[in-house]
């Protein structure tokens, strides 16, 4: 995960990649252990896993949100992705 500050277009946001083993459950964390996102496979597609997930939050202008207040949001820390592998294995990385 990484945030985009863009001094151009005057917006700022979030970006992320995961990669790596199938899995069937997706939890992202910020650095106070409080869930900011999880994802759950279904149906056919938790047979099959998930390997790669690519996201982007939305782009407020610096007029709509000031950067302190994003930054007061999305508090400088670890934030940890945790999952759990079509094995049932559970990972953890930061």
């Amino acid at each position: 995960m990484f945030f985009e500050l863009n001094d151009t277009d005057g917006d700022l946001g979030i970006h992320g990649k995961v990669d790596g083993d199938e899995w069937k459950r997706l939890e992202i964390e910020d650095p106070y252990e409080r869930r900011m996102m999880n994802i759950r496979a279904i149906g056919r597609l938790k047979r099959q896993g998930i390997t790669e997930l690519f996201f982007e939050s939305a782009e407020p202008t610096f007029d709509e949100l000031d950067p302190k207040k994003f930054f007061k949001r999305f508090p400088e820390g670890i934030y940890e992705i945790e999952g759990i592998t079509l094995d049932g294995e559970e990972r953890e990385n930061e």
